[in-house]
């Protein structure tokens, strides 16, 4: 099973998950400016990605570069993955292609734990997408160097913030 596979009904029921939705998830992060060169970037492709309207461009032409613009405002000191295989339970679905990955790790050549899952809402589905949005916690052993590491958290990019806790 992919995580395309699921929805949020079948999240909540396979693994015991409550939403508590929050009007802002992320009131206590500080805001950061985007860089003058994301600004550029955007304000030159913004209109030709949403004139093809296609996932693909808005990929290439607006999440790339904001994902982008966020690796270099991190020094470096962070990964990014786009496209990559990331099996973190297969007895459990929790197998498939993410869209893009952001790892607390700089290392490029493996995803390292903590992440956070960035996935496209498909066909402007936000509702479709939301399972993918919170902090799921389970055992994820085989990412949990020493002990130490938090689980991955998925997130999906442009909708509303809720927390998915177990029941």
């Amino acid at each position: 099973m992919a995580y395309s596979d699921f929805d949020l009904i079948k999240v909540r029921r396979d693994f015991g998950l409550q939403i508590d939705e929050q009007p802002d998830l992320f009131a206590d992060v500080p805001s950061v400016q985007p860089s003058a060169t994301l600004a550029h970037i955007l304000i030159e492709t913004a209109h030709l990605a949403i004139a093809i309207n296609t996932a693909k461009a808005r990929s290439e032409m607006l999440i790339t570069p904001v994902l982008l613009d966020i690796w270099r405002q991190a020094q470096s000191q962070i990964s990014l993955f786009s496209g990559t295989e990331f099996h973190v339970d297969e007895a459990r679905g929790l197998t498939g292609y993410c869209d893009y990955i952001l790892s607390r790790s700089k290392e490029q050549l493996t995803i390292n734990v903590p992440v956070v899952m960035i996935v496209e809402a498909k066909n402007e589905n936000i509702k479709g997408g939301l399972l993918a949005i919170r902090p799921i916690n389970f055992p994820y052993s085989e990412f949990q160097a020493d002990g130490k590491e938090k689980p991955p958290t998925p997130v999906v990019a442009k909708c509303p913030a809720a927390l998915m806790t177990e029941a």
